[in-house]
């Protein structure tokens, strides 16, 4: 029995050594897989910085393109456009864009000045100096202007450029304590000096001076240059930065309002060579729309000073600055698609009309006057809406209505109280020329006239001023005031016109 035992035992042996070595086998291979995992991950896992969190990514250098800034706040929605009103990004560079005249310095009936002299208070409103000056010392003095007898002189804008003195025209200015309205010509002198200042032209390193920019040294960049600059800028002809278009043309008394920069900058430039800092910092602070408010008494009503029109029905905070400064019609795109389509529907009947009949030269082409009757009758019948909502777009171009009509129609049939309406005394518009209400006495003035003082000075035709005078008896009366101009742009623009 022990013999079998034993012979079992030694039977089974093999097996059972087979099974240790199998159980050390897969052992050892489970505890080498293990130890591969873990160096592994310990490998590949990132060192947790100081606060145990993920390292964050280090803000880029550069920006991102606009589709990957998606923590960037969204941008504010730009004002929808209403009657008048044109969504675009605001002017930056605007510290003021309405502004109050001082009610000390408006005159008021029975005001007179504060030395007692019982010398009635006036308001000395001027039209587009355009560097001018001794055409307005010539104004002033024919008005006898007066700072300390309670005078206050206003300026339209487009003080400056074109005439031979540009910054003799704002040193007066300023010594008078004026009050002006910034005007195209001011706003392009003011991005000349800021792209003065900060474009690096090609091939310097933006620290070249005044030579990067093709101006003498002498003439001292950003408005260092004080008389010699002056003196430099007054004797240049007119002609030296502008080329001026051919005599006779019918946009020569305007040709630089239109596309203001398609010519360059360069006179613009200069301009800004010959004014000082101070100059220049005194044309950056001028309002868009210089607010004098209602003088009591007149037909003065909301008085305000622009330099070259308003868009009628919308508020003065609202108006758009380039309107203010360049306009001077108004389209309406509604009404130019309806006149269209009129005339579309005005020739097809034509042409059918035609065709039944036996005479085949009876038809003619469809007149601007037949379109506007036939809209006229469609607007009786209720067949046509009567275009009072229309949206009007301010442009500087001549091919629209003119602003001041659709602003003396807007005020006569939408304001009922002549105390609501406002009353816009502008510039800008040379070629038109002196543009002011058919009356030469103040209480025959319709409250919500406009008064346009752009009397082509520059070229050779006269300089305008509208005085406002309050008496001590309590009484408003007004005048327009004209000098003879010389020594500027004669010849350059349309002739015969006052």
């Amino acid at each position: 029995m022990q013999a079998a035992m034993g012979a079992g035992i030694r039977r089974r042996r093999p097996v059972m050594l087979v099974c240790i070595v199998a159980s050390f086998l897969a052992f050892y291979l489970y505890y080498s897989r293990s130890v591969d995992r873990d160096a592994a991950r310990v490998a590949w896992q990132p060192a947790p910085g100081p606060d145990d969190k993920p390292p964050q990514q280090e803000a880029e250098s550069v920006q991102r393109p606009p589709e990957s800034n998606n923590d960037v706040p969204a941008q504010k929605p730009l004002v929808p456009m209403s009657y008048g009103t044109a969504a675009r990004p605001p002017f930056k560079d605007l510290k003021n864009i309405l502004a109050d005249l001082p009610s000390d310095l408006v005159p008021q009936p029975g005001t007179v000045d504060g030395a007692g002299s019982g010398r009635p208070k006036r308001l000395v409103i001027v039209g587009d100096v355009h560097g001018m000056k001794a055409s307005l010392e010539r104004l002033l003095e024919k008005v006898g202007f007066k700072r300390e007898g309670g005078d206050h002189l206003i300026i339209v804008g487009d003080l400056i450029n074109k005439g031979p003195d540009s910054a003799g025209v704002v040193e007066l200015a300023m010594s008078l304590g004026a009050s002006a309205v910034r005007g195209n010509n001011e706003d392009r002198v003011i991005l000349a000096h800021q792209a003065m200042k900060t474009r690096l032209v090609p091939g310097t390193d933006g620290n070249d001076g005044p030579a990067a920019f093709g101006i003498s040294p002498d003439s001292a960049l950003l408005g260092e240059g004080g008389a010699a600059a002056a003196k430099a800028s007054a004797e240049k002809p007119p002609s030296a930065s502008r080329s001026a278009p051919a005599a006779g043309s019918d946009i020569e008394a305007d040709m630089l309002e239109q596309n203001p920069f398609s010519h360059g900058d360069q006179g613009d430039r200069g301009t800004v060579a010959s004014l000082t800092p101070a100059q220049l910092a005194w044309l950056a602070d001028l309002p868009v729309i210089l607010r004098i408010g209602t003088i009591r008494e007149s037909p003065f009503t909301n008085l305000v000073v622009v330099h070259a029109g308003m868009v009628p029905g919308i508020a003065p905070e609202k108006q758009d600055p380039w309107a203010v400064m360049n306009m001077r019609t108004l389209k309406y795109p509604g009404r130019d698609a309806r006149k269209e389509r009129v005339k579309e529907e005005l020739e097809e009947a034509d042409k059918k009309g035609v065709a039944a009949s036996s005479n085949p030269l009876s038809s003619s082409a469809v007149s601007a006057h037949q379109v506007e009757a036939e809209l006229a009758s469609r607007r009786r019948k209720g067949k046509e809406r009567d275009g009072h909502d229309d949206v009007a777009v301010p442009v500087e171009g001549r091919d629209g209505e003119q602003w001041t009509d659709a602003w003396a129609r807007y005020q006569r049939n939408q304001v009922s109280r002549d105390q609501d309406r406002v009353t816009v005394v502008y510039g800008h518009d040379a070629r038109r020329g002196l543009s002011v209400p058919p009356v030469d006495r103040t209480d025959r003035l319709t409250p919500g006239s406009t008064f346009g003082l752009d009397s082509g000075c520059v070229y050779g035709r006269q300089l305008t001023a509208l005085v406002i005078v309050a008496t001590a008896k309590g009484k408003i009366h007004h005048e327009i005031v004209h000098v003879k101009c010389e020594g500027g742009r004669a010849g350059k623009g349309r002739r015969g016109r006052k």
